[in-house]
């Protein structure tokens, strides 16, 4: 932490493949990719997750009001209980509610590196830990079977690896 590392040997994921119920099996989208990750570099995402969900509370500027997902003490009920509130007010009556739902496709696949790295300096994360999470960032691969059973291996570029405990809140701040 101190070093601003995220030792390498912690950064190689194996994919793997769940199949969906109940889809055709000969379909990509009849499987939910995860990545499964080294144990002791989730116990050290844990550190970081910690520290940095902490520097939002603490020094901010924190995460909008407004956001739900994966954040600690509001779940899917907090927040469906937040817009029955809202629509059942007097602001309904005069028109003024307007409600947005976004449900991004490939959301922490895609989140782009640079766009976390600029909302790190946006909530004046502290200098060591940008530099611990652009380590954790960089030089990541995932391994996975290929058509005749080798192992391939693909350098990521983008997105966080979905089982990571780092990658909700780095969705988040991204």
């Amino acid at each position: 932490m101190e070093r601003g590392q995220f030792p390498l040997r912690w950064k190689t994921g194996k994919l793997v493949l769940i199949a969906k119920p109940g889809c055709p099996a000969d379909s990509p989208s009849a499987y939910r990719p995860i990545v499964l990750l080294d144990e002791v570099g989730k116990l050290f995402e844990r550190v970081i997750a910690d520290r940095l969900v902490g520097h939002l509370a603490r020094v901010g500027p924190d995460l909008s009001d407004g956001q739900f997902g994966f954040r600690r003490g509001r779940s899917t009920v907090d927040a469906i209980m937040r817009v029955r509130a809202l629509t059942t007010g007097d602001a309904v009556s005069r028109g003024r509610v307007v409600l947005v739902s976004l449900d991004i496709a490939n959301s922490f696949n895609s989140l782009l590196w640079s766009c976390i790295g600029a909302a790190l300096r946006y909530h004046e994360v502290p200098a060591y830990l940008r530099r611990v999470i652009e380590a954790y960032l960089s030089d990541r691969f995932i391994i996975y079977p290929g058509h005749q059973g080798e192992w391939r291996r693909r350098e990521m570029s983008c997105g966080a690896p979905q089982g990571s405990v780092l990658g909700p809140p780095l969705w988040n701040i991204g």
